[in-house]
């Protein structure tokens, strides 16, 4: 592939971004030369040549600086003067092209001469919910020619899909508890319809984002692979509505043995894109960070896994790369982090300032979860492993967000 291709990533006042994805390549193993393109002011040009000195050992990386105030176009064209391969692919710094895909593409270029350019399908992680303001998030970050938003109504067996990714669902520990009984509802709809599209379609693969809260119960422990769901089928509460939904779901998806679904069990997940008015732990502190207020919190210590957006596309990139199989995964990283040790990490990186207060009033759609993570490496065997522990993670997305 290092003499058929080079990658080049334009790049500008963006090195948090520039070290995600080069942290990607050298996890993807994918050996091609790499141009970096670089037009960042001069206050943060040093930033970015650090990240370049940080991969130059373990890359085959090259870096230029053009002037900040260079057209595109023009900066562009330097960096394909410096390609000496037949093929360039031109990936932007916040993009992660599949290596699975590069080789495809590579293939085809290759055995057909009358070929000049491809392109793949890409696919986007929003925080919106309909399809006006997903227009919007994609016309705001300069995508519109890259993605399509299409209804519900329009999804069919006419389209032809790789691949569904399900991320249907409530995204908000506040609205879980005023949705209420209706999750049954909207989980079985979307779900049952990508179900009739693989039954039409068993080469697809279907991603279906479940949850860690199917194993019901306090958390007194994290899971692991021989913990058994608890239900108290006999006291049944509204806090048991969410976790009863993505259990019916995943047993009707081990039903269908001979379709590829992979259920992911999302414990904790954590992104500077996402909406920061939620009601979680970490949207909360994050708040109290950017308004400069102090974060009043319980005694109760608890421990939390944080996925965030690196360790979680790895994930998928996995399940998408490996054979079709049927099975439930449970997100990890490579550590998890207790409340306190959490908040002290937030207070020596950003200056967070907390306080324990007794009186404080705790919401729990799903329940009290003291350990809410697992010690299941069952994605070990898809070759998956996390680059991040739960407080890199963190620190890196809330780094991303403006001041």
């Amino acid at each position: 592939m290092d003499k058929l291709l080079t990658i080049l990533i334009p790049t500008k006042n963006r090195h948090l971004l520039l070290d995600r994805s080069l942290l990607y390549y050298v996890k993807s193993s994918i050996h091609v030369r790499i141009i970096i393109a670089d037009s960042s002011d001069n206050a943060l040009r040093n930033n970015t040549k650090k990240v370049f000195d940080k991969y130059s050992n373990s890359l085959n990386i090259d870096y230029f600086h053009a002037p900040e105030n260079i057209e595109a176009s023009t900066k562009n064209n330097i960096a394909i003067d410096m390609v000496r391969t037949p093929y360039v692919l031109n990936v932007g710094d916040d993009d992660f092209p599949l290596k699975s895909s590069i080789e495809t593409i590579l293939s085809k270029l290759e055995k057909d001469s009358s070929i000049s350019a491809a392109f793949g399908d890409r696919i986007a992680i929003t925080q919106v919910s309909n399809k006006e303001d997903n227009k919007k998030w994609i016309n705001s970050e300069n995508l519109s020619e890259k993605y399509q938003v299409q209804e519900y109504s329009e999804f069919g067996n006419h389209q032809k899909y790789d691949v569904i990714i399900n991320f249907v669902g409530i995204g908000d520990p506040a609205k879980a508890q005023k949705m209420g009984s209706d999750i049954f509802k909207v989980t079985e709809q979307y779900d049952d319809m990508a179900l009739e599209y693989l039954k039409q379609h068993k080469k697809t693969k279907y991603i279906f984002l479940s949850s860690g809260a199917v194993y019901g119960g306090n958390y007194q422990e994290p899971v692991n692979k021989n913990t058994v769901a608890m239900i108290d089928i006999n006291n049944l509460d509204s806090t048991d509505w969410y976790t009863l939904a993505k259990l019916y779901a995943e047993a009707k998806h081990r039903s269908l043995s001979d379709l590829s679904i992979v259920d992911v069990r999302v414990f904790n997940y954590f992104s500077h894109t996402q909406d920061m008015n939620a009601r979680f732990l970490i949207t909360d502190i994050v708040r109290v960070i950017k308004n400069k207020e102090v974060f009043k919190t319980s005694a109760v210590d608890i421990v939390r896994d944080f996925i965030t957006p690196p360790d979680f596309y790895n994930l998928i990139q996995a399940i998408v790369d490996f054979k079709p199989i049927n099975m439930a995964l449970d997100c990890y990283t490579k550590s998890p982090i207790s409340k306190f040790d959490l908040l002290n990490g937030l207070k020596e990186e950003f200056g967070l300032d907390y306080k324990v207060d007794k009186n404080i009033g705790i919401i729990n759609a799903t329940g009290l979860k003291l350990n809410y993570y697992s010690l299941n490496k069952a994605e070990k065997s898809i070759n998956y492993n996390p680059e991040n522990t739960s407080l890199e993670g963190i620190i890196q997305e809330i780094g991303f967000i403006p001041k």
